[in-house]
């Protein structure tokens, strides 16, 4: 009876440590430049490659940038949240442990990273994966 137990926590152990998945957090790791804008007044704007304005994410680390000079910088994390628009759960960005102000979700669809504000007016925005 001990050697079954023995040998079913070696297979759970095994199979728990060989399914584990990479978080959105990791998945993000690189430097992201903008491609697009758009909603609340400003409709759609377009972003063409090297236009310099970009997001850096390393570990829980963060810095915004514009053509290099760092603009915002302090560490994230990124918590369930349910969005008042739509109702969805979905990854909340926590700047600086700062829960104030609109709150701000990111999603990543392959080569992209989005970010949209919780607000009817507001818009959001769409990098890509440059490094």
């Amino acid at each position: 009876m001990l050697k079954r137990l023995s040998l079913f926590l070696l297979i759970s152990m095994i199979t728990i440590t060989a399914c584990k998945k990479e978080t959105l957090s990791g998945k993000m790791n690189g430097t992201w430049e903008l491609r697009a804008e758009y909603g609340g007044w400003i409709g759609t704007i377009q972003y063409p490659a090297g236009n310099g304005q970009t997001w850096v994410f390393n570990g829980s680390d963060y810095q915004r940038k514009d053509n290099g000079l760092v603009l915002e910088s302090g560490y994230f994390i990124l918590v369930k949240d349910t969005m008042r628009l739509t109702g969805r759960i979905s990854d909340r960005l926590i700047l600086n442990d700062s829960y104030n102000g609109l709150p701000m979700f990111v999603s990543l669809n392959n080569d992209r990273l989005s970010f949209s504000l919780d607000a009817v007016d507001a818009g959001g925005s769409e990098y890509q994966k440059i490094q």
